[in-house]
């Protein structure tokens, strides 16, 4: 039987984890305010500029849209995969008090929680992807705009 210490050092690995799910949720969420800030700058600029291009404004949100549902999935990813490696832990520190359950159980809930995790950045790199678009496309937008 292991002794508590070995329990609590044994438990530090799903806390890493947590901790780095932690930090993505963080940075997801901070990109998913930017993009509704975006959204917000354009309906004031289509709301108050008439003769700025209509289908320049509709393609941003376009793009701005799908952002913000690839986000929402990866943050929905990202809240579940820290979810199975709390359960990872708190399974480990159980299967202390029930001999059936020799870590197996620990094992399970944290490979589903790297699988999860590896699909939320998968999600991201798809994000990052229509962001890198978005940017592009009004970079020359303003091209044309300032040529003339």
């Amino acid at each position: 039987m292991n002794t508590a210490q070995d329990v609590l050092q044994t438990m530090i690995t799903p806390a890493v984890l947590i901790s780095a799910t932690g930090t993505l949720i963080m940075s997801t969420s901070n990109r998913t305010a930017k993009v509704a800030e975006r959204v917000r700058e354009l309906a004031a600029v289509a709301r108050e500029e008439a003769a700025r291009p209509r289908d320049f404004v509709a393609r941003q949100l376009e793009l701005l849209a799908r952002r913000l549902l690839l986000l929402r999935s990866a943050l929905q990813a990202l809240y579940a995969s820290m979810a199975l490696y709390v359960a990872a832990s708190l399974v480990i520190g159980c299967s202390n008090m029930v001999d059936w359950m020799e870590g197996w159980g620990a094992v399970a809930f944290g490979l589903l929680g790297a699988t999860v995790m590896l699909l939320a950045c998968f999600q991201l790199v798809r994000e990052s992807r229509l962001a890198t678009r978005s940017s592009l496309d009004e970079v020359e937008h303003l091209r044309r705009e300032l040529s003339g």
